[in-house]
């Protein structure tokens, strides 16, 4: 008799618990969010989470409920709570979700997927760009960046973009410039690196602000140039100002370069050490070189160093 109540509870308490946990890559999200879902939960790990840390989420019709285990901490289990709580699943998970750390570094298409999530519902675009992903995959358009290559983003006391090696590559650049332009949701310290193919997303124009035109000799007079961009002075001065209002902080210029073809003046940027990487920053400045009034029909390739004034 005593066996067959423990049969029986077991039975209840089975019941009780519902379905058998399921994993992130287990969910699918609608087509207007193309990053995966593990690579998303990814970013809420920190690099020292126990290899075999647990986190297991559970969904109730109006919420999202959390528990830890192994060693995983709260601030994971509350950060993967919010983004359980904003992903558009194409179905709600019916049955709890286990969330383990990745084997790897973070996945840069999971980080642009993460502050797209949640930056969105708390930024204005005037905080920067919202949804970062038609600018980066824009840049990758330009080529693979090197995929040893890593992205460091801290910010504090202020945003600031580490690269673990100097830029090689036009991709690299712009990768940069768009980290550097983005509305950032979190304070946190994020390491990682783009090897993976980029999402299905359409690509905007952001690779056309590093794609150079083949060399072409001469020389345009500094006083020309330095007349040219005075009748746009105050243009240039708002490009500073909307940066300097998303990061006060910000130091270093800018170097565009231009020349003319058949089709008219087409400019671009030059990465530099130093300088400020911010693609926002970027399209600003070369609007305004291109609609700069000296003449532009001769040949050459001429460049000029913006900073804020």
């Amino acid at each position: 008799m005593r066996g067959w109540s423990i049969g029986v509870l077991a039975a209840v308490l089975g019941a009780c618990r519902g379905s058998a946990p399921v994993t992130p890559q287990q969910l699918s999200v609608g087509v207007g969010f193309p990053v995966a879902v593990a690579a998303v939960f990814d970013v809420c790990w920190p690099p020292e989470a126990p290899r075999d840390a647990r986190v297991r989420l559970e969904f109730t019709p109006d919420d999202v409920t959390f528990s830890t285990f192994d060693g995983a901490e709260n601030a994971t289990g509350r950060c993967l709570r919010e983004l359980a709580s904003a992903f558009p699943f194409t179905a709600r998970p019916s049955a709890p979700v286990d969330v383990r750390p990745p084997k790897g570094p973070i996945d840069g298409w999971g980080v642009l997927g993460w502050a797209k999530l949640l930056a969105a519902e708390r930024f204005a675009p005037l905080r920067g760009l919202v949804d970062p992903l038609p600018a980066a995959v824009s840049c990758v358009g330009l080529g693979a960046p090197r995929p040893e290559l890593t992205f460091t983003v801290r910010r504090e006391p202020a945003l600031k973009i580490e690269l673990s090696a100097p830029v090689e590559r036009p991709s690299e650049a712009c990768l940069e410039a768009v980290l550097g332009a983005m509305a950032w949701p979190s304070s946190r310290v994020l390491t990682f690196s783009f090897r993976q193919a980029p999402p299905a997303v359409s690509a905007d124009r952001t690779a056309v602000l590093f794609t150079a035109v083949p060399d072409q000799a001469s020389a345009l007079d500094g006083a020309v140039i330095r007349r040219a961009f005075g009748a746009r002075r105050e243009e240039v001065q708002q490009c500073w100002e909307e940066v300097m209002a998303r990061r006060p902080t910000a130091a270093g210029a800018r170097t565009v370069r231009w020349t003319a073809t058949s089709s008219g003046l087409v400019a671009w940027i030059v990465p530099e050490a130093g300088a400020i990487a911010d693609v926002l920053l970027d399209a600003c400045l070369v609007r305004v070189t291109q609609s700069a009034p000296f003449d532009s029909s001769g040949p050459g390739e001429f460049s000029w160093s913006f900073g804020p004034r």
